[in-house]
């Protein structure tokens, strides 16, 4: 019997490559900037740590103290900014103070058509 694959799966692998994980994080700070989601926005983040190997890869490689990065994702709040720059740039993202202003929500944009 063949075995299917979880959507949990399927995305840990596609967060694997550095371009797929830049456009993960820039589609869950769109959400985050557009909806105030901080829910999604957060998880999107430990996705990437999740695929990327975990607290302590993530945060050698974007040079961030692990206590800090870990702290940072579990507590519930918005990580500071540095930290998500670091995240983010540690990628190979623009830093996130050179990204343009939030476009309308997709869905937005199609409620707004009816």
């Amino acid at each position: 019997m063949e075995r299917f694959r979880t959507w949990h799966e399927i995305l840990m692998e596609r967060l694997s490559d550095p371009e797929d994980v830049i456009g993960y994080f820039e589609v869950s700070l769109e959400e985050y900037l557009d909806n105030g989601d901080k829910a999604f926005f957060l998880k999107g983040i430990r996705n990437v740590i999740e695929a990327q190997g975990g607290i302590l890869s993530v945060s050698e490689q974007a040079d961030i103290d692990p206590r800090f990065l870990s702290d940072a994702v579990n507590n519930g709040s918005m990580p500071p900014f540095y930290i998500l720059n670091s995240i983010f740039t540690s990628f190979g993202g623009t830093s996130l103070i050179n990204l343009p202003p939030p476009k309308q929500s997709r869905l937005k944009r199609l409620m707004m058509e009816v």
